[in-house]
């Protein structure tokens, strides 16, 4: 049985999540992601929250001059990176 069956839909996450929540990560900020994807504040900001929801972590805190990454969200931003990684593997196999 693979192993996302029996998980509740709240652990499914789309890839435009993991997108811009590795953009968040290696930018350092919602609204730098934003800045360069072009994507609204409250998009990526949902997005950082559906991933914090569907992984039960919280992947960033708020500090004085923007988002900090938690401990949890450094052991997972390499992870995103090789999804962001993959992600374009794929798609680019796809012949686009």
């Amino acid at each position: 049985m693979p192993e996302w069956e029996g998980q509740d839909e709240a652990w499914a996450v789309k890839v435009s999540t993991i997108l811009l929540c590795d953009q968040v990560v290696r930018l350092g900020g919602i609204h730098l992601a934003s800045k360069a994807t072009g994507i609204p504040v409250s998009t990526v900001s949902d997005a950082v929250s559906r991933l914090e929801t569907a992984l039960s972590v919280k992947l960033f805190v708020q500090g004085a001059k923007g988002l900090i990454l938690t401990a949890e969200g450094g052991r997972l931003s390499p992870y995103l990176a090789q999804a962001t990684h993959e992600i374009f593997a794929i798609h680019g196999a796809c012949g686009d």
